[in-house]
């Protein structure tokens, strides 16, 4: 695990301000009954909830964990960067290690289905989500 120290709690805070600022063109706010919400204000909300987040002492190595058809353990690790996608370790349930799936390659799935398939929940830019099935073949299934 990484300890989390000052510079990390100052790193997050403003990458996720920068999230808030970034997203400052697109908020839209529609308020029901007569209610009216000042986006300036929905801001400097958000900030404040940033400034007072609380942190863990450490970043967790395991980041995702599932069990497949075939009962094989997907590990999911944390990125060598802080926020980043890690490496995705096959691992049987006797500790036998199977191998590791890039960063950038096949992740965790949402849902396994029988014979390889496997379910991705999608959302599109406007939210809107749809399901992607593929099927997976790994070596001994």
């Amino acid at each position: 695990p990484t300890v989390v120290t000052s510079t990390i709690q100052d790193q997050e805070r403003q990458r996720r301000i920068d999230e808030v600022e970034n997203r400052a063109g697109e908020l839209q706010i529609i308020g029901g009954g007569g209610i009216s919400v000042d986006p300036a204000a929905f801001r400097r909300m958000e900030r404040d909830r940033i400034d007072g987040m609380v942190f863990a002492d450490e970043i967790p190595v395991i980041t995702g964990l599932a069990m497949d058809w075939g009962r094989r353990f997907w590990i999911e690790r944390a990125g060598s960067e802080i926020g980043s996608e890690g490496p995705t370790d096959l691992v049987t349930p006797e500790g036998e290690y199977l191998g590791t799936i890039a960063p950038d390659g096949v992740r965790i799935p949402d849902a396994f289905g029988p014979d390889g398939l496997v379910a991705y929940i999608e959302t599109d830019e406007l939210d809107v989500a749809s399901v992607r099935v593929g099927r997976v073949v790994l070596p001994g299934s």
